[in-house]
């Protein structure tokens, strides 16, 4: 196993991690009930994150890409 790369993009604990059928952007859902989604993860990472409104979010199984 090789480590990509360590992202502190966020002030939360991350708890579901999934790879898009791409490879591309990696999303991860938060306990503060955000699921975020980074892209260009090995050069320069851009995120977005989206609220929901149940605590807590411990997955993104449910989330499509």
């Amino acid at each position: 196993m090789q480590q990509i790369a360590q992202l502190d993009l966020s002030p939360t604990w991350a708890f579901g991690v999934r790879w898009s059928p791409s490879g591309k952007t990696l999303a991860y859902a938060g306990h503060s009930s955000m699921i975020y989604f980074v892209d260009d993860v090995e050069g320069s990472p851009a995120v977005q994150n989206l609220a929901l409104r149940d605590l807590p979010l411990r997955d993104v199984d449910s989330f499509c890409f």
